[in-house]
């Protein structure tokens, strides 16, 4: 009964762990593209832009 216990009680980490990681990195790829996207100023532009 205990090693069900321990058992379930780690399939649970390990599923809260992956949607946190999912979900983590869901905001860097969306942080990434709203810095990315120039404004038209290129003084706020964080990457290379031919203004």
């Amino acid at each position: 009964m205990i090693n069900y216990v321990i058992g379930v009680s780690a399939l649970v980490f390990l599923i809260y762990r992956a949607v946190k990681s999912l979900k983590r990195r869901q905001r860097i790829k969306a942080g990434r593209a709203y810095f990315s996207a120039c404004s038209g100023c290129c003084s706020d532009c964080t990457s290379h832009c031919s203004g």
